[in-house]
């Protein structure tokens, strides 16, 4: 059977490596003083020669302190990612968190999650 939008980078890469799971550990972001996102439903990726990514659900973010930029970004694997800014007080981080609103049928799990840069943030807390 195949996919009605499957990812352009499995067919010249067909042993690429992308291994999504679940996580039911609590997540908090924060911002300087700002909570940005607090989440008991994260979904990890482990993608070979990356770091593994943190998906939040975009219910869990607080969106009070984000605004859509115009960036994109495109990855075979994934699809188009879409990048917020942060803003709190007078702190600002440009293209901060990303998230891929029409992923690829691949990655259909993220659609609805966004992930944040670490070094863009305060911390990444993991419970």
């Amino acid at each position: 059977m195949s996919l009605p939008n499957p990812a352009p980078g499995f067919l010249k890469h067909s042993d690429r490596s992308m291994n999504y799971s679940h996580s039911d550990k609590t997540i908090k972001v924060l911002f300087n003083e700002a909570i940005l996102a607090t989440t008991k439903g994260c979904i990890i990726l482990i993608e070979e020669n990356y770091s593994p990514v943190i998906y939040i659900p975009a219910d869990d973010i607080r969106f009070e302190f984000m605004e859509k930029t115009q960036c994109s970004t495109y990855c075979p694997f994934k699809g188009t990612a879409s990048y917020w800014n942060i803003k709190s007080d007078q702190n600002f981080e440009e293209n901060a968190a990303w998230s891929y609103l029409d992923p690829f049928d691949e990655a259909l799990i993220i659609r609805g999650y966004l992930a944040f840069y670490p070094n863009k943030v305060s911390a990444i807390n993991i419970y």
